[in-house]
C-alpha cells in the first residue's frame, strides 16, 4: 500500500509524506519502476536534482522504453544545469542506485537463447556454446548418442535442446554467470563427432541384428 499512499499524498501536495511512502515502497520492492519514477519526481520538485537523477535512471533500467521516464530524466537534467542550489527536504543520505538487473539489450553478455537451442541439434553442442563443454559436455554428448537408437535417447536430446535454451536465458537475466565456449572445446567436440557417429551406427546395427535374429528364430 506504500505506493498507493504515496500517490495520494502526492496528489494532495504533501511531498514529505509522499517521499516517505515511495521510499518505503522501494525498500520493499526495488524492482518497482513506477515507485522509482514517482520518487524522482518528488525529489525534483524539492530541488534535489541529483537524487532525482538516480531515481529516474533506476526507473529507466527497469523500463528502458518508457518515454515518460526518459522525459522526466531529461527535464530534471535541464533543471539541474540551471541552478547550483540543491534544496533538500530533510538532511538524509542520497538514495543509492539499486542493484536492479539490466535488461538483456543493455547487457554486453547477451546472446539469443535460440542460438544454443539450434546448435543442440547436434547433441551437446549448445552446451559447448554456453561454455559448458569440457569432460561433462563430452560425456553428455556420448550418452545421448549411445542412447539414440532407443526411444529414451530422443527424449534426452529434446531435453538438451531445452536445457541449452534455458541456461542461456538464465545467463542473460543475470541468474548465473555468463559464459561462452572456448575454441578447444569446439575442437574436441568436432573431433569426437565421427567417433560418436560410428558408435551410434555400430550400436544400431547390433540392435537391428539382434531383433532380426530373434524374428528369424521365431519364424
Amino acid at each position: 500500500m506504500s505506493f498507493e499512499n504515496g500517490m495520494k499524498h502526492f496528489k494532495e501536495g504533501n511531498l514529505k509524506n509522499a517521499l516517505r511512502e515511495f521510499e518505503d515502497e522501494i525498500e520493499q520492492n526495488d524492482q518497482n519502476d513506477k515507485a522509482w519514477n514517482a520518487l524522482g519526481i518528488c525529489y525534483s520538485k524539492t530541488g534535489d536534482y541529483e537524487s532525482a537523477s538516480t531515481c529516474f535512471e533506476n526507473a529507466l533500467i527497469l523500463s528502458p522504453d518508457n518515454s515518460t521516464y526518459q522525459n522526466n530524466f531529461e527535464r530534471n537534467e535541464a533543471s539541474k544545469s540551471e541552478t547550483d542550489d540543491i534544496l533538500t527536504l530533510e538532511d538524509k543520505p542520497k538514495p543509492q542506485k539499486s542493484s536492479v538487473s539490466k535488461t538483456p539489450n543493455q547487457d554486453d553478455q547477451y546472446r539469443s537463447p535460440y542460438i544454443p537451442a539450434a546448435l543442440s541439434i547436434f547433441p551437446g553442442l549448445g552446451h559447448v556454446y554456453n561454455g559448458l563443454g569440457g569432460f561433462a559436455g563430452l560425456l553428455r554428448s556420448l550418452i545421448t548418442s549411445l542412447l539414440y537408437p532407443f526411444v529414451i535417447g530422443f527424449f534426452i536430446h529434446l531435453y538438451l535442446i531445452y536445457d541449452s535454451y534455458k541456461i542461456r536465458q538464465q545467463m542473460n537475466n543475470g541468474e548465473i554467470e555468463p559464459k561462452f565456449g572456448i575454441l578447444m572445446d569446439y575442437v574436441i567436440y568436432f573431433l569426437l563427432i565421427p567417433v560418436l557417429l560410428a558408435l551410434t551406427v555400430i550400436l544400431a546395427a547390433v540392435i537391428a541384428a539382434f531383433v532380426f535374429g530373434m524374428a528369424g528364430s521365431a519364424g
